[in-house]
This record gives C-alpha cells, sequence and structure tokens, in this order.
C-alpha cells in the first residue's frame, strides 16, 4: 500500500479534532469560497447545498469548533479576486505562488492533491510526464 494513501485518512482525523480557542479567532461568519463547477471538490448538490471534499471537510470543522460558514458562490476565479479583496476568509483549490503569498496565508499539509490531464494528438507519443520534457504545453491561468 502507498504510504502516502495511509496518511491521508490521518490528515482528515486531524482536522476534524476541535481546537480549543479557534473559534474566537475566526471571523464570524467565515466567508468560504464555494466554487460550483469544481466537481469531485467542490459543487451544489441536486439539493442546493454545498457538496464536494473541500465544502464537506469545512463544514465538519465548522461544526466541531462552534464556527459559522457563509458560503460565497462564484467561479474560481472571482473567488481569488474576493480573496485578494478582503472579501472572502477561505479560498479553496489553491496552489501556492509568491503572488498569492503577498495576499493568502497557505496551510502547510496537502488536503487533496490535484490532478491534471494531457490530451494529444492521435499520433502523439506521450504516454508520462517525463515524456513532455523540452514540449510546448498550453495550460489554464488564473
Amino acid at each position: 500500500m502507498n504510504h502516502r494513501l495511509r496518511i491521508y485518512p490521518l490528515i482528515i482525523i486531524l482536522l476534524l479534532l476541535p481546537l480549543p480557542g479557534l473559534s474566537s479567532q475566526v471571523p464570524q461568519p467565515l466567508r468560504v469560497a464555494l466554487i460550483p463547477d469544481l466537481y469531485p471538490v467542490s459543487f451544489i448538490n441536486d439539493d442546493g447545498n454545498p457538496d464536494g471534499a473541500f465544502p464537506l471537510i469545512i463544514a465538519a470543522i465548522a461544526a466541531e469548533n462552534d464556527l459559522e460558514i457563509e458560503w460565497v458562490e462564484g467561479s474560481w476565479g472571482d473567488s481569488l479576486d474576493r480573496a485578494r479583496s478582503g472579501d472572502l476568509d477561505l479560498m479553496i483549490a489553491l496552489i501556492r505562488t509568491a503572488e498569492r503569498e503577498n495576499f493568502l496565508e497557505f496551510n502547510n499539509e496537502t488536503v487533496i492533491s490535484s490532478w491534471s490531464q494531457v490530451f494529444q494528438a492521435r499520433e502523439g507519443a506521450i504516454e508520462n510526464i517525463f515524456d513532455l520534457e523540452g514540449t510546448r504545453i498550453g495550460l489554464v491561468r488564473n
């Protein structure tokens, strides 16, 4: 078994433990990004409620620590802009960059590892990440 797979449940359990005094240090309500089209990590379910890995983890931590959550729905880019302007207290699904460190504090534990997909023409020769070396690629930025 991969050691990382064994560590993730432990990290989630530790995240769910109550933290003494946490609610007195956190804005109430805590304004949290809800990105409706970031399935499976953040979306709105058929009942109209926040769902996905991040909302479930955040809701569990909030319940254990008597925190009130205000879900702020928006695109990923709009949510990042809200975080930059101070209109959002907690942003989800971010990669640490030097520019973002100017207006955000980052946790030191990975909650969810991101994935990437590479698409190529049928005659392409890319079979793993190492095959991308020296190849020009396009990506989505924000």
